[in-house]
């Protein structure tokens, strides 16, 4: 009788690669060769800065080098290439890369005031105010898009955290992780972080160049 074969246990692969922080690195990386103090490109910076659409940054080669590292090519989709070419001068207005300044994390409240709690009266004033919040988690796509990260970036002092703001950006309207994205930086904005769902593209605190 032939004895039945048993097969090896499956071996846990590698944790499966998130495309969105990855995307968001690749941005990151980006956005640092452009800046470098010495090998860095302040004139497409500016160039970038300048342009008023995607057709704009077109003519622009960082920008086309930062479309195909994120694998954009001439058979993408055209809201694909077009999202990565406005990152890029959304990009060129971030003036700092700081890793603990997720945006909402910055732009909110620092303490969380649970508004049924007898002493919830608080008066911290955010950076950006609620009724900006509300507006900014209606922006759709498009210049509309583009106009409200940059107000974002500037009213942050152009210091924040690239990886997590390039990511959030690229991926702000998919169908799959809009509304998480959103939901996130709902939470962040009220302090609530540890009550936040899961979108499964943190950008970790101790992220490192």
């Amino acid at each position: 009788m032939t004895e039945p074969v048993t097969r090896p246990e499956a071996v846990p692969s590698a944790r499966k690669k998130d495309t969105r922080r990855d995307d968001g690195e690749k941005a990151r990386t980006w956005w640092f060769t452009l800046t470098h103090r010495e090998r860095g490109d302040r004139g497409a910076l500016a160039e970038l800065r300048r342009c008023r659409s995607p057709v704009d940054v077109l003519g622009i080669r960082p920008a086309i080098a930062l479309a195909r590292n994120l694998g954009v090519t001439d058979n993408s989709s055209d809201d694909r290439t077009r999202n990565v070419l406005d990152l890029a001068r959304v990009l060129a207005r971030v003036k700092e890369d700081d890793p603990k300044r997720r945006p909402m994390r910055v732009a909110g409240f620092q303490k969380f005031v649970d508004p049924m709690a007898a002493s919830a009266k608080s008066d911290e004033k955010p950076v950006l105010s609620e009724t900006r919040l509300a507006r900014l988690l209606r922006t759709g796509e498009g210049e509309e898009k583009v106009m409200a990260f940059a107000r974002l970036i500037a009213l942050l002092g152009g210091k924040i955290n690239v990886g997590a703001l390039a990511s959030d950006f690229l991926y702000w309207n998919h169908p799959a992780f809009g509304d998480g994205i959103r939901e996130r930086w709902a939470f962040d904005y009220y302090a609530a972080g540890s009550a936040a769902p899961d979108t499964s593209n943190q950008h970790n605190e101790e992220t490192e160049e």
